[in-house]
């Protein structure tokens, strides 16, 4: 393998063990549950916890600007469209990691192009993911998008716990395999 796969899938792997020290180390309600609101109280809270799992998190949806050491497992475009990850485009690695991968590319894709099903308006879960990322975590470019959520307490409350799961399931069910056919890939 060459050393830029491996430096790659070292880095894929370092990345998915912090996603783990997150869940591992917080336990709200048995896990990495990252919202409240206190009785009576009107307005969605967030665990400190989430925006250091969120910032982390990041490395799998977005695209490193240089071609080497990019494991975005869900790169998109500015307007949501999904990009092929350049993780597949590893040539010397076995066809299992990049069935692995590919699996986990696919899958995921089509669980964040789902619509929310209890929610009136047409949202989907990369719509929830991006807004919150991008609207307060991470940038401000979705800012007034997540404030007119806020505006209305029981859609905000949703969004936010569809947020939090969708991060926790994504990690679970696809980052994790991923980061396992790795560690298989390395010899680890």
């Amino acid at each position: 393998m060459n050393e830029t796969s491996r430096k790659t899938l070292e880095l894929f792997i370092e990345k998915a063990e912090k996603l783990h020290e997150y869940i591992a180390e917080v336990n709200h309600l048995g896990g990495l549950i990252g919202v409240y609101r206190n009785r009576g109280d009107d307005d969605w809270k967030r665990y400190p916890e989430l925006d250091g799992f969120v910032i982390t998190f990041r490395w799998f949806l977005q695209p490193e600007g240089k071609d080497e050491f990019d494991i975005s497992l869900y790169p998109s475009t500015r307007n949501g469209i999904a990009k092929r990850p350049k993780l597949l485009d590893l040539d010397d690695v076995s066809v299992h990691w990049k069935e692995v991968v590919t699996k986990a590319w696919e899958s995921g894709n089509e669980f964040l192009k789902l619509e929310l099903i209890d929610i009136d308006e047409p949202i989907t879960r990369w719509k929830v993911l991006d807004v919150f990322i991008y609207g307060d975590i991470v940038h401000a470019t979705q800012r007034e998008t997540l404030k007119e959520w806020q505006r209305n307490p029981d859609l905000f409350g949703k969004l936010s716990l569809h947020f939090s799961v969708s991060l926790v399931f994504m990690f679970f069910e696809w980052i994790l395999p991923v980061a396992e056919a790795s560690r298989q890939e390395l010899g680890c």
